[in-house]
């Protein structure tokens, strides 16, 4: 008896472990484009405004969507902050590219989990721009949210790459955003 009551602690003490190791993404696409972009289109993004109390969060940001797009095969460019996106556009154009990257960073919060319990988030809103007509194409909210059991050492730069990632591989292979 003592033995199967050890093992349920165990094992209930090992689920609850695990639905609080791991981080959790969400997307939220408010447009989504007709068809794909393809290998080699050319990409602007000016870098995105950082959010209070972290002065590099709009440059980790504006990171982690250029490698995104580098490994999905765009050519990229990355230019100076510009809040007015009427001015991005007329960058773009400038620059000859297809595409305009509009980004912003709306919640970016590195708290200290480990003894909080409170987690890291972030929440970043991408929209995807046609230079010729200057309209967007596509528009999406990516959020994420660290996991709960950690020893210290996370930050919000990390929740990037997966929702920034599986964003830009939809827009060049029509998959779903992972939510």
């Amino acid at each position: 008896m003592l033995r199967a009551v050890s093992l349920c602690l165990v094992t209930l003490s090992a689920c609850l472990c695990l639905t609080g190791c791991s981080h959790r993404y969400g997307a939220t696409r408010q447009l989504q484009m007709q068809g794909l972009l393809q290998v080699g289109a050319t990409v602007y993004l000016p870098e995105p405004a950082p959010v209070a109390n972290y002065p590099r969060s709009g440059t980790q940001t504006a990171e982690a969507i250029r490698d995104a797009f580098d490994r999905s095969g765009a050519r990229f460019e990355l230019g100076a902050a510009e809040p007015d996106p009427a001015a991005a556009l007329a960058a773009a154009r400038a620059r000859g590219v297809q595409y305009l990257v509009l980004a912003s960073v709306d919640v970016w919060e590195d708290n200290a989990t480990e003894w909080s319990g409170k987690r890291d988030r972030i929440a970043v809103r991408i929209h995807l721009v046609d230079t010729g007509p200057g309209e967007p194409i596509d528009s999406t909210d990516l959020t994420g949210t660290s996991r709960k059991m950690t020893l210290g050492g996370d930050h919000p730069q990390e929740l990037l790459r997966k929702p920034i990632d599986d964003y830009v591989t939809s827009l060049f292979l029509g998959r779903e955003v992972t939510r």
